[in-house]
């Protein structure tokens, strides 16, 4: 499959104008991703904490991936959560979820799925065409709708987590089944405590498998670039082990459908 340079400018990405129904959007007909998709799942946003899904490459390659499919369907089986996803835009546009056309500054926690290393740059800009702050640091401590909690996971992040570490506030090492759960739950009653920042990731990453906040870890490097020391602040994890769903009776299946799926190698 092709790559495109994207740049991000005015909540815009170039080069999805993100098809859909919703605020600002026009109905879905058959030529427009979801309105050939089976498996969508719409949710009223009243009392629920809204989740934006990521994946950083266009909507063939998004509903080919079960991983991204199976945070989606994990999301949404909560009650408190509506999840709602983004994939890169195929032509210039605005940068909204393809469920409700919305904004990415509506919601209030982030989830990106991350399966290949080509993909990190598109990551970035879907982030700032979000106008979100993209590294971390830059983030403020009050979390809600333009300053969200933003939380990187796949199978990219189990090889090196680090070329995206400046910009997650927290990662997830492994496979979501274990932890997604527990970690949205989590996040939606400190969110509604009116937790700060760091106070949410600190829980988090004491309390559940596989958490990394990056911002609590330094590094030192040799004189060749390499890592000679990690130092974790006071009562972080020292080393973060990956999660690992075991042995089940179901095998990972596709929740959604679409005629437009990428089955070419890239």
């Amino acid at each position: 499959m092709g790559r495109t340079r994207l740049s991000a400018e005015k909540g815009e990405l170039k080069p999805t104008k993100a098809s859909g129904s919703g605020r600002g959007g026009k109905a879905w007909s058959a030529s427009t991703p979801l309105g050939a998709e089976l498996g969508t799942i719409r949710k009223k946003w009243t009392d629920r904490l809204p989740v934006a899904l990521l994946y950083p490459n266009t909507y063939p390659v998004a509903v080919s991936s079960l991983g991204f499919q199976l945070v989606y369907a994990l999301a949404n089986q909560a009650d408190e959560i509506v999840c709602e996803r983004f994939v890169l835009p195929s032509s210039p546009g605005p940068c909204r979820s393809l469920e409700s056309n919305r904004p990415l500054g509506d919601f209030t926690l982030i989830l990106a799925s991350v399966s290949f290393e080509d993909d990190y740059l598109h990551l970035i800009s879907l982030l700032a065409a979000g106008s979100l702050p993209l590294t971390a640091a830059r983030r403020p401590q009050e979390i809600g709708p333009g300053s969200p909690l933003v939380i990187f996971g796949g199978v990219a992040l189990l090889m090196n987590p680090e070329p995206l570490a400046p910009f997650a506030d927290l990662m997830v090492i492994g496979e979501a089944e274990p932890v997604l759960p527990q970690l949205l739950a989590t996040v939606a009653g400190l969110v509604e405590d009116g937790k700060r920042r760091n106070d949410i990731l600190a829980t988090l990453a004491h309390t559940l498998p596989g958490c990394y906040a990056p911002g609590f870890y330094s590094f030192s490097y040799g004189a060749r670039g390499e890592v000679t020391a990690i130092r974790a602040e006071a009562d972080m994890p020292p080393r973060i082990r990956k999660t690992a769903l075991g042995r089940t009776a179901t095998a990972g299946y596709s929740r959604l459908f679409s005629p437009r799926p990428n089955l070419t190698s890239s």
